[in-house]
Formats: structure tokens, C-alpha cells, sequence
């Protein structure tokens, strides 16, 4: 056994029901990060410039490509521009994003 650890059982206890706590608190701050990361600005399209009435087109970006452009673009708005524009949207041969996948719809629950 580990000399930092306390020899008795009582402690121990208080130990490991101490580290469950923290442990709950690291994830919760985790899961945090990562919708607050889900939510900024991580793409951008340039849009291909075309007449009236003629329906645009654009390439995806990531945000740190090297192509002048600025991301403004959430990882949702990315999804409804390419569910709108479909193939019109081309993806950058330089930084070759990865267009985010759909979310999964929640599952039905037999009723």
C-alpha cells in the first residue's frame, strides 16, 4: 500500500468520498469547456460572388486557415448552411476541414 494513503479504513473512506467529489466537479468543469468550445466561432464560408437570382456558392474554412476570411461561423450554423446549400458549399483544399456532424435526434422512448 501507498505511504500516502492512511492505513485505516475509516479515513480511506473519507478519502475516496472526497476524490468522488472532486472527480464530479473536474468533469462537470469539463463538460462546461466543452459546450462553451461547441458554441465559438470555429468556421467560415467564402462566398462565391454571382448574379442575381443565381444561387451562391462558397467554400467552408476552418478557422485557422490561412485564407483571409474571419470565422464567425458556430458549429450549428455550419450544419444548417451545408443542410441548405448542400454541394454548393465545397470544402478548403488548404486546411481541409471536417464539416461537423449532425447531431443525432434524441432516442424515442416506446410509449
Amino acid at each position: 500500500m501507498s505511504e500516502l494513503l492512511p492505513p485505516d479504513l475509516p479515513r480511506l473512506r473519507v478519502l475516496e468520498t472526497a476524490l468522488r467529489l472532486a472527480l464530479a466537479e473536474v468533469q462537470q468543469a469539463i463538460q462546461a469547456a466543452e459546450e462553451q468550445e461547441a458554441a465559438r466561432a470555429r468556421w467560415w464560408i467564402s462566398w462565391q460572388r454571382r448574379r442575381p437570382g443565381v444561387r451562391p456558392s462558397g467554400v467552408l474554412h476552418r478557422a485557422d486557415c490561412w485564407w483571409r476570411g474571419k470565422a464567425d461561423l458556430s458549429d450549428e450554423r455550419v450544419r444548417a448552411l451545408l443542410d441548405e446549400h448542400g454541394e454548393r458549399i465545397e470544402m478548403c483544399p488548404a486546411c481541409q476541414p471536417r464539416p461537423p456532424a449532425p447531431e443525432s435526434p434524441p432516442p424515442v422512448s416506446p410509449g
